[in-house]
C-alpha cells in the first residue's frame, strides 16, 4: 500500500474515533488505540532528531495531534513543515480540535491530511 493511501485509511479511521479532546495525552492515547485496534503498528513519540519528535508514526505516515486553541496555526504549519523535511516521514496527518484550512493538503513536498477530531462525535 502506498503511504498516500495508508495515510489516507488512517485519517479515516481517526475520524470515526470518539477522541477524548481534553488533553493532547487523552487524544494521544485514543487514537494510539483506535489504530492498534485496527492492526497498524503505531509507533508513540518518535524522534526524528534531537530536536524533533512526532506524536505517533505508523510506516512513514506520521501523526501529529493538537488539541486546544494554544497552538497557533503559523507554529503549527512551521512544526509540520520542519517534520517533512525528513525522508522518514512520507506523509503527514494533523489531528486537531481545532479548525484547520482545507486549502492546505501538502507541507514541503509531503502529503497532509487533516483529521477534525470532532467528527467521531457526531
Amino acid at each position: 500500500m502506498s503511504e498516500v493511501l495508508l495515510a489516507a485509511r488512517i485519517a479515516a479511521i481517526i475520524s470515526r474515533v470518539q477522541v477524548s479532546l481534553s488533553s493532547e495525552e487523552a487524544a494521544h492515547r485514543d487514537i494510539l488505540a483506535a489504530l492498534t485496534a485496527e492492526g497498524l503498528p503505531a509507533r508513540s513519540e518518535v524522534r526524528l532528531d534531537a530536536k524533533s519528535r512526532i506524536d505517533l508514526m505508523v510506516e512513514g505516515v506520521g501523526i501529529e495531534i493538537k488539541v486546544g486553541r494554544s497552538h497557533s496555526r503559523r507554529d503549527v504549519l512551521a512544526q509540520l513543515t520542519r517534520y517533512a523535511e525528513f525522508p522518514q516521514v512520507s506523509a503527514i496527518i494533523l489531528a486537531t480540535g481545532s479548525p484547520w484550512p482545507k486549502s492546505i493538503i501538502k507541507v514541503g513536498e509531503k502529503r497532509l491530511f487533516t483529521v477534525d477530531l470532532s467528527m467521531g462525535w457526531l
